[in-house]
This record gives structure tokens, sequence and C-alpha cells, in this order.
């Protein structure tokens, strides 16, 4: 099997081009948040669903609305709090759009790059599916395998002519003549040797490595084949994987992404800093895509008593 890009990057909590509507303009009713704080002086251990968040986007012109559900749990001890905010992301309009945004799939058209064997690929479909913890892109390709090899030596030789008289014994004669021959070779011949249609498969997983950052990690390429060219399996399977990950990049990363998701946590707890905890895709009960991600946070003693000041305070107004 061909070698696979490495993880697909998103960057540190980044803001994106997007737009968040909210059921109620606090995402948090701040009285609840001072309930909240006075009870966790008991140590108790909490958790209460809070307000549905729409992130909206525009991904390659195609406006996508991603409903993201949220719950907040807090945990008391001696000492610190804990915030962890536990989000549930509705991947269902970037599935139903992924054939109009799977357009941008950056697929190879010349068939002759440099000399050797190239593929030439275009997209019949596309689509994005859950799998287990996983996120599958499918595609039904149409591979034409090319064979480009230099020119034959001189097969493209010209030569120049131009007339040229003479007089014998009182008459003219008159032929042509070369006066400039220019040695070139042929132009490069191409041969496409087989054509195919291709069923082709690569599965992502999400994960963080520091908490900061959201990585779409891709799985292998998985390719069918209609017909036998087994030969060029490994050079189909590279030109897929690579640029299935390139759209998973600009396409799924746009949601996937620890800025996007970390803009649906209350305001009110932003200023704690929560880190990406848990992160995974999952199949909903209607068989959408759907992402859960956790987002944490620890409060010192400090920091708690100013939590609870301020909660107090907010039930005020």
């Amino acid at each position: 099997m061909a070698d696979l890009p490495g993880p697909v990057r998103a960057s540190n909590f980044r803001a994106g081009c997007f737009s968040l509507n909210k059921k109620r303009k606090n995402h948090v009713n701040k009285k609840l948040i001072a309930l909240l704080g006075a009870l966790m002086l008991s140590g108790a251990a909490l958790a209460v669903e809070l307000d549905e968040v729409t992130i909206e986007q525009e991904v390659s012109g195609v406006k996508l609305a991603i409903p993201v559900k949220s719950s907040l749990e807090v945990a008391t001890t001696a000492q610190t709090l804990e915030l962890r905010v536990d989000l549930d992301a509705n991947l269902k309009a970037l599935q139903d759009n992924f054939m109009r945004l799977g357009g941008t799939f950056d697929l190879p058209s010349d068939n002759c790059p440099s000399y050797g064997q190239h593929p030439v690929a275009k997209l019949r479909d596309a689509s994005l599916r859950p799998e287990g913890n996983r996120a599958v892109v499918r595609a039904k390709l149409n591979v034409q395998m090319w064979d480009c090899q230099k020119g034959l030596p001189g097969g493209g030789t010209t030569v120049s002519w131009k007339n040229k008289c003479v007089s014998v014994m009182g008459k003219k004669f008159c032929t042509k003549v070369p006066v400039k021959v220019e040695v070139k070779p042929s132009p490069d011949i191409k041969n496409k040797l087989i054509e195919d249609d291709v069923d082709a498969s690569i599965a992502f997983t999400a994960s963080t490595p520091d908490g900061t950052r959201i990585e779409l990690v891709p799985g292998n390429v998985d390719v069918r084949l209609h017909n036998d060219i087994t030969k060029f399996l490994n050079t189909i399977a590279g030109m897929f994987g690579s640029s299935a990950s390139q759209v998973a990049r600009r396409k799924i990363g746009d949601f996937v992404d620890a800025g996007v998701l970390g803009k649906s946590i209350p305001e009110e707890l932003l200023k704690y800093k929560p880190k990406v905890s848990n992160i995974s895709f999952y199949t909903r009960p209607d068989g959408a895509l759907g992402l859960r991600a956790s987002f944490s946070s620890v409060l010192t003693g400090e920091q708690l008593s100013q939590f609870v000041a301020n909660a107090l305070k907010a039930a005020d107004h």
C-alpha cells in the first residue's frame, strides 16, 4: 500500500470564517451559573444541559449549518474545581453536500508531467459516512494510466528548402535545395495503457495531541478495481489518499477544529482556557455522522473563589 500523508492538523483555537446563531442571546443562563456556583461550595458534582448552538459556515460557496448540543458537568474537591463541556455536533449537512464540496478533489489531469507512468483521474461520485469512530470518505473514480516517454532522437527534424536555378548550355534548370536542417526529437510519446472505474475509500479518526489542536488522522486507503490493473494499485492508492486528505483538511477540518468547536462553549467558561480532553466521530441514531468532543478546565482554589463570586454577582442582574 502506498505511503499516506500524515495527520491533517487544525490550527490552535482559530476563529475561522463562521457565525453562531444562538437560541438565546446568552448561551448559558447566568442565574443558572450562579446556582451552580453556590452548590459547588458543598463539593457536589452537577451536570446540566446547555442551549443548542448552530455553527454556520460557507465552504466552497455552499452554506452549511451544523447544530451543536452541549452539556456542562461540574465537579469539586476540597481545593479544585473541574469544568467540562461535552459537545455533540451533527455533521449531516456536511454529508448531504459532500459531493458538491468534493468537486475540489485535487485529482491529476496531466498525462505526462514527467517521463514514466502516470494516472489521470476524474471524480464520478463522493460521499462522507460514519463507520464506528471514523469518518469515511468514499469516491467513485474513472482512472486512466498513461505511459509517457521522450520522443525519438531526430524524429522531429525539420528541413528548410528554397528554389535554386542554374543555367546549363543556355538552358535554365531550377530545383529545390535544403538550406537549413533542424535536428530535434519527435514530440513526447504518450500511450494510454488502461482505463478503469475505481471505488476508493479512506477513513479518518479525530484525535488531539496536546489538548489545543484537533487532528484528522488518515488510515489505509482501500481501492477496489473493476479490471485487472493490480500493478497500478499502489499508484492509484497514493493518488487518492493524498487528494482525500487535502479535502479532509479543507472541508471536514473547517468544522472539526478546536477553535470552531470552542466557540460553542459558554463565554463565561472560555476565560479558563479549556483544553480538548476527548474527541471522536460516531454514528448518530439516525445514521448520520456525528462528532463528540469534551473540553475541560481545572480551576485552582483562588480561581474557584473568583468563579463563585462572579456567578453570585451575575445573579443580581
